[in-house]
């Protein structure tokens, strides 16, 4: 009846045994606790008001700011009480969206990094599930671990994001939550967010060093060969050079993730948006010459020294050197980092330094 919501049903119960007011079930919780956990706030309100004795995992959970401080300066332990079902008061009120109560817990000591040992649930992890951003705020003001892990790879960051809660990802991110711990589904909080369009999310991870750059051989490759790294890298050159786009393309796996750490908003995913740059550049700067300074091997990934230079068709000079980290398998690119920047004119300066 209590987890259905009905009340006439309820009260009769209550009225013919008074005692199931403060009855348990088997897994310890009060009907008040029942009536919370079903979502039936007007059952839980009905059931105080019948008489319910609310012990201290009851008040925290209904909001009861009174009857939490009741208890607590009559018991300051219970501030850091385990229920049966080892969730501590400052969790199901965090958990719940009682911040007053989760404030005031805090202050009487209240273990704010307590971890359930069933689940490896915190305060901050319930109040990120249900979204609560105040009581996050709060939470990590007063020392919350940010970069908890739970539940295997779950952290309360790849959590808000899978959520899509832009708002409260940027209060993580702004307390020092490590945007490339952790994963959902076997996805990190980058991918989570771009596979849900939420450019927003994604740019904020960005900005805070997210990278699908992850260290190791891309999808279990075999570290690639000296001889072949040249060879391949040779055939990158050699599509520049000609302007060749689709032999250029070839070598570009359809779901190529490209990130220039320097520039964080030129990040994208994709091989069509390779044809699109490549394409503009071809364009613009028709007598385009890539030359290769030298190559460097670790593992799967090519690090190449690169002069991209020649002349704009506006009449501008086009000067670009740096360094490209590529990671390669089945003879295509998975994933780019680029490090090419303008090359910065001489100043003529005479002999001492001066003006000539």
């Amino acid at each position: 009846a209590v987890k259905r919501g009905d009340l006439a049903r309820v009260r009769e119960l209550v009225k013919s045994d008074p005692a199931l007011l403060n009855s348990r079930t088997k897994r310890g919780l009060s009907p008040v606790l029942v009536a919370i956990y079903s979502g039936q706030k007007v059952a839980a309100a009905n059931l105080i008001a019948m008489g319910a004795d609310l012990d201290i995992h009851d008040a925290a959970a209904t909001g009861r700011l009174d009857r939490v401080k009741a208890l607590v300066e009559r018991d300051p332990s219970l501030a850091n009480a385990v229920s049966p079902e080892g969730f501590a008061p400052m969790g199901l009120a965090a958990y719940l969206g009682h911040e007053e109560v989760v404030e005031y817990l805090v202050s009487k000591g209240a273990e704010v990094n307590f971890t359930s040992a069933p689940t490896g649930f915190t305060a901050l992890t319930g109040a990120v599930n249900s979204r609560h951003t105040r009581i996050v705020d709060l939470l990590l003001q007063h020392g919350a671990e940010v970069n908890h892990v739970y539940e295997g790879t779950l952290t309360p960051l790849v959590n808000a994001v899978a959520n899509g809660d832009a708002n409260l990802v940027r209060v993580l991110l702004d307390h020092g939550a490590d945007p490339n711990l952790g994963a959902y589904e076997g996805k990190s909080a980058l991918d989570l967010a771009m596979e849900k369009g939420l450019k927003e999310i994604a740019d904020a991870l960005r900005q805070r060093g997210a990278t699908k750059w992850q260290p190791g051989t891309a999808k279990g490759a075999a570290p690639i060969a000296t001889p072949d790294a040249r060879g391949f890298m040779e055939k990158v050159r050699k599509a520049m050079n000609t302007h060749d786009l689709e032999g250029l393309l070839t070598l570009i796996d359809a779901e190529y993730q490209s990130e220039q750490p320097a520039h964080p908003d030129r990040a994208f995913q994709g091989r069509e948006q390779v044809r699109k740059n490549w394409g503009t550049i071809f364009e613009r700067v028709p007598n385009l010459r890539a030359d290769i300074i030298r190559i460097a091997v670790d593992g799967d990934t090519l690090w190449t020294e690169w002069w991209w230079h020649g002349v704009r068709v506006d009449g501008t000079k086009f000067d670009y050197r740096g360094i490209t980290l590529f990671r390669v398998w089945n003879e295509r690119v998975v994933a780019g980092r680029l490090y090419m920047e303008p090359v910065q004119e001489r100043k003529k300066e005479g002999p001492y330094g001066g003006p000539p």
